[in-house]
C-alpha cells in the first residue's frame, strides 16, 4: 500500500539534515529568502535563521576540516575560558576549496553553533562580488560598535573577487595590533587563494576543503545512509556517479540536487 501523507512528512526530516538544510541555506544565499541589512550603503544580506539544529557530522565529506572547525567553535562560544588558558581567539578564519564542497553550509552551521543565527543575534553576510571600499569601511565601523555589546559574526563569500584596495583594508582590520573587539569574528570562503593578498591570507586560520575521491565516497554513503533510512531501499544503480560534472570534478552541491531529483521521483511513483 502506498504510505499515508502523514508517514511521508515524518520521514522527510532525516533526510532535511543533508539535503534540506542545504538546499534552503542556498537558496537565501541566491537571494530567495534574504533580507536586506540597514547598514546604509553596504552590501550586507541577512541569513534568517535555519529551523534545524545542524553540526558539522550532519555534512558529508569535510571530516579532515572537523577537528580545526570544532576548536574554533568551542574558542567562540567560550572565549574567557580560553583566555584564562592564555589562548587567543581567532579574527578570521578561511575556508578554502574548489566549489561545491561544503564550504558555505560549513559557514551556517558555524553560526547556528555559536548562537548567531541572524541579523539580530550577530550574522552578517557579505558577497564579495560587489563588495567596495566605502561599503568594507562602514561596514566594519558599525560592527565593531555592536559587538561591543555581543557576539559578531561576519560572513565574506567568495573572498577570490575582493579588489586590492578592500583586502588592504581588511588586512589592517584584522591585524592582531588593532583593538577589534573578540567577539567579532570574520570567516571567509574562497574558491582559491592565488588572488589574494598573502599577508591578508595571513591573517586567518585557513582550513582546506578537497573534493577528491574521498570526499566523493563520503557524500555517496552520506546520501546512500540516508535513502536506505527513507525508502527502506537502496538507491539507484547510479547514485555513485551523482555530483559528477561533465568535465569529471565532483561537486557536493551538484550531488545533492541529483539525490533531490532521484528521491522526488522514487516517492511520486505508484507502488504496485
Amino acid at each position: 500500500d502506498m504510505p499515508s501523507i502523514f508517514q511521508i512528512l515524518l520521514s522527510w526530516f532525516p533526510m532535511l539534515l543533508l539535503i534540506g538544510v542545504w538546499i534552503f541555506f542556498m537558496r537565501q544565499m541566491n537571494g530567495g529568502a534574504g533580507k536586506s541589512m540597514g547598514f546604509g550603503r553596504s552590501k550586507a544580506k541577512l541569513m534568517e535563521e535555519g529551523k534545524n539544529t545542524v553540526t558539522f557530522d550532519d555534512v558529508a565529506g569535510i571530516d579532515e576540516a572537523k577537528e580545526d572547525l570544532e576548536e574554533i567553535v568551542d574558542f567562540l562560544k567560550s572565549p574567557n575560558k580560553f583566555h584564562k588558558l592564555g589562548g587567543k581567539i581567532p579574527r578570521g578564519v578561511l575556508l578554502v576549496g574548489p566549489p561545491g564542497t561544503g564550504k558555505t553550509i560549513t559557514t551556517r552551521i558555524v553560526a547556528n553553533m555559536i548562537g548567531c543565527t541572524d541579523e539580530w543575534h550577530g550574522l552578517h553576510h557579505v558577497p564579495c562580488t560587489s563588495f567596495g571600499i566605502d561599503q568594507a569601511k562602514q561596514l566594519f565601523h558599525e560592527l565593531r560598535l555592536r559587538s561591543l555589546s555581543g557576539k559578531h559574526l561576519l560572513i565574506l563569500e567568495e573572498c577570490e573577487w575582493l579588489s586590492a584596495q578592500v583586502q588592504r583594508f581588511l588586512k589592517d582590520a584584522l591585524d592582531p595590533a588593532t583593538n577589534m573587539p573578540d567577539s567579532l569574528i570574520v570567516f571567509g570562503t574562497s574558491n582559491g587563494i592565488d588572488g589574494l593578498d598573502e599577508a591578508l591570507v595571513d591573517r586567518f586560520n585557513v582550513i582546506e576543503f578537497s573534493a577528491n575521491e574521498q570526499f566523493a565516497a563520503s557524500c555517496h554513503e552520506k546520501i546512500r545512509s540516508i535513502w536506505m533510512r527513507l525508502m527502506n531501499e537502496e538507491p539507484p544503480a547510479e547514485y555513485k556517479r551523482w555530483g559528477y560534472g561533465d568535465s569529471g570534478n565532483f561537486s557536493m552541491r551538484r550531488a545533492i540536487k541529483h539525490a533531490e531529483s532521484a528521491l522526488q521521483a522514487a516517492m511520486t511513483t505508484p507502488v504496485r
